[in-house]
């Protein structure tokens, strides 16, 4: 029977996976991010990435989970594909018998769909294969992302293979002027250096040393995105360090400056090393993390280890943090911005709550 699921052509995830693509440092990178796009977005049963790079073949599988399975696997699909005649580059089997395979009886009907990559010049195919035959409405949407998703994944291959071609072209003149390269070389990681470290100071605290709240939103906002992907539920807890104003009243912004930097460590130490923390500015701090079962735990090792640093002399005046905390719906289509502004009303209910109290 065809597929009766609906689906639409889905602009904002080809927009993402474009933007994962321009990030693909090498093949291997943009194999990773077509194989679980193609499960997110088309269902298939397997899939199979085949190129013709500087005279060698290359060919990625997919099972029907999106990861990478041996090519074998695929076998049936690549010997559809490479014996069928394109029509501009494409091949539409809409209703076809599948081959018999081990796991596979005989008479089982399915749809493929081949699209050619780029379409001057192919060198390259994206397909994928149902084991069921799919209805022409959802056929027809399919075929077009899939070609959405050639084109950009051909683009992107072109351009490492430019970048693997310019390297080679490096290392064929390197005995010729291995001085100048050497030279060349070692300009471009001192500029590389000097990058990394201008972006790690415009992305970090000068008095604590934790992110600021520009590195915040870059680290959270890649922890957010990797949560939706694979479904995870994450948190936004947001901090304020009570009785700051009044430390500075008293005893001085020096003081006041030495209790956050100790109140930072605090911060930082109630949270596992693969979470995001930051001072946000002022008495405030904020910290994203993946693992939001634990919320209850990360507080109360928040209170805890605020009580032990003063027991112990590491912090010269007795401080406590309000804490409001946020579960973030990977489902949700919200901005970290929104989930970062909830967690800090959440934490001015708590402090008032704690006012009227007393």
């Amino acid at each position: 029977m065809p597929s009766a699921k609906v689906i639409s052509f889905p602009a904002r995830q080809l927009i993402a996976f474009a933007r994962d693509l321009l990030q693909a440092a090498d093949l291997a990178s943009i194999v990773e991010q077509v194989g679980p796009t193609m499960k997110e977005l088309l269902s298939p049963d397997s899939a199979l990435i085949v190129a013709k790079i500087e005279g060698n073949d290359f060919a990625a599988a997919f099972g029907c989970r999106g990861t990478v399975v041996p090519v074998h696997v695929a076998q049936d699909l690549f010997a559809v594909v490479q014996n069928t005649p394109r029509d501009g580059g494409r091949i539409i089997l809409p209703d076809v018998e599948l081959p018999r395979t081990a796991e596979r009886d005989a008479g089982l009907r399915g749809s493929i769909l081949s699209i050619s990559f780029p379409l001057e010049q192919p060198w390259g195919t994206l397909s994928v294969l149902w084991q069921s035959v799919q209805e022409a409405s959802r056929l027809e949407v399919c075929e077009e992302i899939l070609g959405a998703m050639a084109e950009l994944t051909g683009a992107a291959m072109g351009n490492i293979v430019n970048k693997m071609m310019l390297e080679e072209k490096a290392a064929a003149t390197e005995e010729v002027s291995k001085a100048v390269t050497e030279e060349l070389v070692q300009e471009l990681k001192r500029n590389e250096l000097e990058v990394r470290e201008k972006h790690h100071v415009a992305i970090t605290d000068v008095l604590t040393g934790l992110l600021n709240r520009r590195g915040f939103y870059e680290r959270a906002e890649q922890g957010l995105r990797l949560a939706r992907r694979q479904g995870i539920e994450c948190a936004v807890i947001y901090a304020d360090l009570d009785g700051l104003k009044g430390i500075n009243d008293k005893y001085g912004h020096v003081a006041g400056d030495a209790c956050l930097r100790a109140a930072a460590q605090v911060f930082q130490d109630s949270f596992r090393e693969s979470d995001v923390v930051a001072r946000l500015g002022g008495d405030e701090f904020a910290a994203f993390s993946m693992d939001a079962t634990n919320t209850e735990v990360i507080v109360a090792r928040l209170v805890q280890k605020a009580n032990e640093s003063y027991e112990l002399g590491e912090l010269t005046h007795p401080v406590s943090f309000s804490i409001g905390v946020i579960g973030c719906d990977p489902a949700s289509e919200q901005p970290l911005a929104e989930f970062l502004s909830m967690a800090d009303q959440a934490m001015y209910e708590q402090k008032r709550k704690r006012r009227h109290k007393h």
